[in-house]
């Protein structure tokens, strides 16, 4: 069965004639279950059927599939044998020892009792890798069946049976820990490689059973990092294969303990000072944005913790409803906001309603005059930087000398602040 054989050949071998392999009495295209065209030349290679049985070898001329010859096959069984062990744990290497024709693409897999298709192997070695070769064990308990394969169809020419067991798992860990903490968890298991140790939401299932993991060749004990919200949770062993989950052990998740001191009005554009309390974990940071923002605009500007307290930040320049929030490394994770009402800094500008282009013009100002802070003239409806194709920094003084482009139009005359280059006054400038 299965096994490629040569068979010599004469005939007119005529464009795209060719030579095939079919049960005795087929008629159409079960005429050849296998077949070479005569093109490959005489001897050409052959591959028997799958099935034992009596078969019939036929010259078939292309032209309407019609057989101008044929010779009698017998197909016998091939002599085949697996030698394994009767019980092995889930998720576990075995030997399997075989004999069989080793055809290529031939394999040796494990699957359900009773299985059919490609259920027959949930797992499987091809037998080009040695005898004996090495078959991982399914991840669920339960009585299987080791096979093995004709690449040919599938076909199953031999079985043994064995059973699975679950293996003997354990977990120790804390029955309360506080968010984002690093936690110490003491497992025993078949650590077989990728096998990991997670920690999810009660009820989660698929990947979102472990928010964080820690793989059991790390150690023993593991780390193993605390989630981020506070909450209900299982500690989980999971096999690698297929992620099954073994053993679990429930937890408790608490709220982190955090203060911090916000005032309840700020200018724009100004550093304030910020005291907190807080875990300062690694990355942890404290950070300003407007009220109701998410993802990363939840913080115009932050400070890390890990650079004390109290926190500085530069309040942003546009004036609303902001709060101060207290983020989690994790996850970007807010445990304590605070609001704080913003007002835009108020700055005046005077100037000459009109110039001439390329000329000198004289800008009064007054604002808040923060570090970097420059009154800058561009086109009106310019963006980005073509707000300002000449400028000059209010550092120099209230009153400043700026050249003006050498295109005439209408342009704008701003004040900006540096720290986030918002304007907070313009005037008009019409240049001739």
């Amino acid at each position: 069965m299965s096994e490629a054989f040569e068979v010599a050949w004469t005939g007119p071998d005529y464009s795209e004639d060719f030579i095939g392999v079919g049960i005795v009495g087929a008629s159409g295209s079960a005429q050849w279950k296998n077949y070479t065209p005569t093109a490959e030349g005489s001897p050409l290679t052959l591959r028997a059927p799958a099935a034992p049985g009596d078969y019939v070898i036929k010259y078939f001329f292309n032209q309407e599939n019609w057989p101008a010859f044929e010779v009698p096959l017998t197909v016998v069984e091939p002599q085949v044998s697996l030698t394994a062990p009767s019980e092995a744990d889930v998720s576990q290497m075995i030997e399997v020892a075989w004999s069989g024709p080793n055809t290529p693409g031939d394999f040796v897999g494990i699957g359900r009792v009773g299985a059919s298709g490609s259920g027959q192997w949930r797992n499987y070695t091809s037998t080009a890798d040695g005898n004996p070769l090495q078959l991982m064990t399914p991840s669920e308990p339960g009585d299987y069946v080791i096979k093995y394969f004709l690449d040919q169809g599938n076909t199953p020419l031999f079985e043994i049976p064995i059973t699975l067991r679950e293996p003997e798992v354990s977990l120790t860990a804390p029955a309360n820990a506080e968010v984002s903490t690093m936690i110490e968890v003491s497992w025993s298991g078949p650590n077989t490689p990728g096998d990991f140790i997670g920690i999810g939401v009660v009820g989660a299932s698929g990947s979102a059973q472990w928010r964080n993991y820690a793989e059991t060749s790390t150690g023993n004990p593991v780390q193993l990092l605390v989630p981020a919200k506070p909450g209900d949770y299982v500690i989980k062993y999971f096999l690698n294969q297929r992620n099954t989950p073994l053993l679990e052990e429930p937890i408790s998740v608490t709220p982190a303990s955090v203060t911090m001191e916000v005032p309840s009005v700020a200018t724009g554009g100004a550093v304030i000072e910020i005291p907190w309390t807080g875990p300062n974990h690694s990355g942890d940071f404290v950070g300003i944005g407007v009220s109701g923002a998410s993802g990363s605009a939840q913080w115009k500007s932050y400070a890390k913790t890990s650079d004390g307290s109290p926190a500085v930040l530069r309040v942003p320049t546009t004036g609303g409803d902001y709060v101060v929030k207290y983020f989690l490394d994790q996850r970007n994770t807010p445990v304590l906001t605070m609001p704080v009402s913003v007002t835009t800094p108020p700055a005046t500008l005077n100037a000459p309603s009109d110039a001439a282009s390329g000329s000198m013009i004289e800008v009064a100002w007054t604002g808040p005059n923060y570090d970097g802070d420059y009154i800058g003239i561009g086109k009106q409806g310019a963006s980005g930087s073509g707000q300002w194709r000449t400028y000059g920094v209010t550092a120099d003084g209230a009153v400043l000398t700026i050249a003006l482009p050498d295109e005439p139009g209408d342009y704008l005359i701003q004040y900006f602040v540096s720290a986030d280059r918002t304007a907070i006054a313009e005037r008009a400038l019409t240049i001739r």
